[in-house]
């Protein structure tokens, strides 16, 4: 009766063992580990034949129906009414664990500027690598020059509030 114990616990205990072991087998192989080879492209896909079919004094329809509609539009009322589409596009590296972000390693912006007639009147294509996109790069923030916080605020109840930017 010992010896039958002894050999049912042995190969019960390998048969764990195996047991185990496979199916962290199996999970690891699920992981798919590619160290961040993974790209994904976002946005709208920005192809050159699509960007040839696109030419000073098109009309808005036409730009339309080639690139679809734009990622965003601006309005300039200081500039007669000119209208801005962008097409934004971005390439991100997706890494195997959910846990880490995506990280973007490309972003390309294709501006294509309206003028009264809604025709094209000017194309520019931009690849931003490290920034962020700023459309309107013409207007700057204005600086913070005094802060006031908290206990500024709580010690001085009647002291004015401090005008930025004056």
């Amino acid at each position: 009766m010992l010896l039958l114990n002894n050999f049912l616990f042995k190969h019960l205990f390998l048969n764990k063992v195996i047991l185990i072991a496979l199916l962290l087998t199996i999970s690891m192989g699920n992981l798919h580990v590619s160290h961040g080879e993974d790209n994904s492209v976002g946005g709208v896909v920005l192809d050159q034949a699509l960007l040839s079919l696109i030419h000073r004094q098109s009309s808005r329809e036409h730009v339309i129906q080639t690139l679809g509609s734009p990622s965003f539009t601006i309005f300039d009322p200081h500039n007669y009414g000119m209208q801005s589409f962008y097409y934004v596009s971005q390439k991100k590296k997706i890494f195997p664990f959910h846990f880490l972000r995506p990280t973007i390693t490309n972003r390309t912006v294709l501006k294509i500027v309206f003028g009264k007639e809604g025709l094209v009147s000017k194309i520019s294509i931009q690849s931003l690598k490290d920034r962020r996109f700023n459309p309107n790069q013409h207007e700057t923030t204005v600086p913070i020059t005094k802060e006031s916080d908290f206990f500024d605020r709580l010690l001085n109840p009647d002291k004015k509030p401090v005008k930025l930017g004056s």
